[in-house]
């Protein structure tokens, strides 16, 4: 029973940090009345969370040789297309909403 309590449990959680994150994020929005900086910001402190997580776990720096051999091509071009078309998204939004209205 403990062998499924577990992943269930991790699956509600996920579930529920969604959510949670929907929200700051539409606060963050509408604390800084405007997306494209609610965006950076939201990414900005995921990237410092992240790079915490890897100083306390003490993970190594990926060599170049380790990136030059991701599939699809290197983890930098990967991560600049992933972030372009978040950005294309925001942007889009932002200019579609007129900036007198505020929600």
């Amino acid at each position: 029973m403990l062998n499924v309590a577990f992943p269930i449990a991790l699956a509600f959680a996920a579930g529920i940090s969604i959510v949670i994150q929907q929200a700051l994020n539409a606060n963050l929005r509408t604390a800084l009345d405007s997306a494209a900086w609610s965006g950076f910001v939201s990414y900005f402190v995921g990237v410092l969370c992240m790079a915490l997580l890897a100083i306390a776990l003490r993970d190594p720096i990926p060599s170049a040789s380790v990136v030059s051999r991701i599939p699809g091509g290197h983890g930098a071009a990967i991560s600049l297309a992933q972030s372009s078309s978040a950005w294309r998204s925001i942007w889009s939004r932002s200019l579609a909403r007129p900036r007198s209205f505020r929600f």
